[in-house]
């Protein structure tokens, strides 16, 4: 009951923040960049869109590589990426993002060692994105919210690598989180271990991948301008720090999978390099009807396929 209320909260949250950002500015300027969207770069935007989902896909066959008998294709780990980002976008939670791990069973790979990889592919994005979020706190906070800010990133990354690689840590998931299924994830810690011990080139690789995932990102969000015929004059660069800011703070569990915060945030971030507020609210309610009409668009397609 608790997480009911608590996935009512955040969604109540969601639609909020969404419904402010609406009608807090011009909605009539809003409607009419939205009524005039260049058809060519929303086009553009699916495509790349799509296309990103290669990017951890290839990162996660770098991954598999020290996995025995491990012959998963690039084409059904690109899928299983696009898949589980759907789910994330509807499923409260992490429990989207991790169905990963469920798809990586149907390949074989044992659910112990599918978590240690799945959970190695997100501490690197998330390590990447602090790296350059960092940049975008002191450029856009003052120096004391900056600095709150970057503690608050680190001591989370830091708390979670403790309590992977601390005994007692994973003894205390065992006994209050995973429970009785403890025993299905046999191997993680042995497989997490091995990679930082014996495969860092593999790490360094995704954490390259990582750095060019978040480059994509940014160049979403510069075509999403241009989809409103709003030329931003930005470089790559200071989009793709304002993207990793957007999507670290984002993380704080007030709204579903992010909605409404990023926005919000976006608004906040633009609007200090003289992007209109209406203008962001534009170009990221395009970003969100790509997100959200792919993600529905591909589970619907994904259930038709079991069924058929």
């Amino acid at each position: 009951m608790n997480k009911i209320i608590k996935n009512i909260l955040k969604t109540s949250v969601s639609v909020i923040l969404i419904v402010i950002l609406l009608f807090a500015f011009d909605i009539k300027v809003i409607l009419d960049l939205l009524s005039n969207i260049n058809l060519f770069y929303l086009g553009l935007i699916i495509s790349f869109f799509l296309m990103s989902f290669l990017i951890p896909a290839i990162g996660m066959k770098i991954l598999l590589i020290p996995v025995k008998n491990n012959k998963i294709e690039i084409e059904n780990l690109y899928w299983y990426n696009l898949l589980t980002y759907g789910i994330s976008r509807f499923l409260p939670g992490r429990i989207g993002d991790a169905s990963i791990i469920y798809f990586l069973k149907k390949e074989d790979i044992p659910i112990g060692i599918g978590t240690a990889i799945a959970l190695i592919d997100k501490i690197i994005v998330f390590f990447v994105q602090t790296m350059f979020a960092v940049v975008g706190f002191f450029i856009f906070f003052s120096t004391e919210v900056a600095l709150k800010l970057t503690i608050i990133s680190f001591f989370i990354f830091v708390l979670a690598m403790f309590f992977i690689t601390w005994e007692k840590g994973r003894l205390l998931i065992r006994k209050y989180i995973l429970r009785k299924h403890s025993e299905k994830f046999s191997k993680f810690y042995l497989t997490f271990s091995n990679y930082f011990k014996k495969h860092i080139l593999l790490l360094i690789a995704n954490i390259i991948l990582a750095t060019v995932k978040t480059l994509f990102f940014g160049f979403l969000i510069y075509l999403a301008f241009i989809a409103v015929n709003v030329n931003p004059n930005i470089n790559l660069i200071t989009i793709m720090i304002i993207a990793s800011v957007i999507n670290i703070i984002s993380i704080i569990p007030i709204t579903i999978a992010g909605l409404g915060a990023r926005e919000s945030i976006s608004v906040l971030l633009f609007n200090e390099l003289g992007i209109t507020p209406e203008v962001t609210i534009s170009a990221f309610i395009i970003l969100l009807f790509v997100r959200y009409v792919s993600s529905a668009t591909l589970l619907l397609y994904y259930t038709w396929k079991k069924k058929h």
